[in-house]
């Protein structure tokens, strides 16, 4: 899947100078139901230690929970 992350902060822009193909970690905010893309996803850290190889052994397919809740009276 691809999608856009902008850099969660200038500060991460200054220091790391991410490029394309560059592995990174970013937070999001859930999944959107429709597409299943990461809603609101930011970059987080750069991993240079980490190779692609690495990602794709480690790679779990997980399905997006719902976030609504469920009340239950009695």
């Amino acid at each position: 899947m691809t999608f856009t992350a902008p850099a969660g902060t200038s500060e991460f822009v200054k220091r790391w100078k991410p490029k394309p193909g560059d592995i990174v970690t970013f937070k999001h905010n859930g999944f959107l139901l429709s597409n299943k893309k990461p809603k609101s996803p930011s970059l987080y850290r750069m991993r240079p230690e980490v190779t692609w190889e690495d990602v794709v052994a480690s790679f779990k397919e997980q399905t997006p929970r719902s976030t609504r809740n469920l009340l239950l009276f009695y």
